[in-house]
């Protein structure tokens, strides 16, 4: 398990770039209970089911990473407020010039 989320966290990137998604999915559904689970490894795993078109599960995972977003730099923080924003938008939770403000304020940061 602690294996698991310690690949993620030092490999997620990489893997999200050359989109690997397959890969990390993988390991996230192995890897409960996830007591000790990093930023990193939610901010990872809730790009990747973006990235899948599982809106929700992505939701889910960046809302854990967002609980400690003050472990991230501002363009960490950044990645979590946009793809959380974008999620929602898609699943129609929030309307256009919504999307447009806050993406706007996030810009501004």
């Amino acid at each position: 398990m602690a294996e698991n989320i310690e690949f993620i966290d030092q490999f997620g990137a990489d893997l999200v770039n050359r989109h690997h998604f397959n890969t990390i999915i993988e390991i996230e559904k192995r890897s409960w209970p996830r007591d000790n689970a990093t930023p990193r490894f939610y901010l990872f795993c809730g790009i990747t089911y973006f990235q899948r078109g599982n809106l929700y599960k992505a939701l889910e995972l960046l809302n854990d990473a967002k609980k400690h977003s003050n472990e991230f730099d501002n363009q960490g923080q950044a990645i979590i407020a946009h793809t959380m924003l974008s999620a929602r938008y898609l699943l129609d939770m929030i309307t256009k010039e919504q999307y447009d403000l806050e993406i706007a304020m996030i810009n501004s940061i």
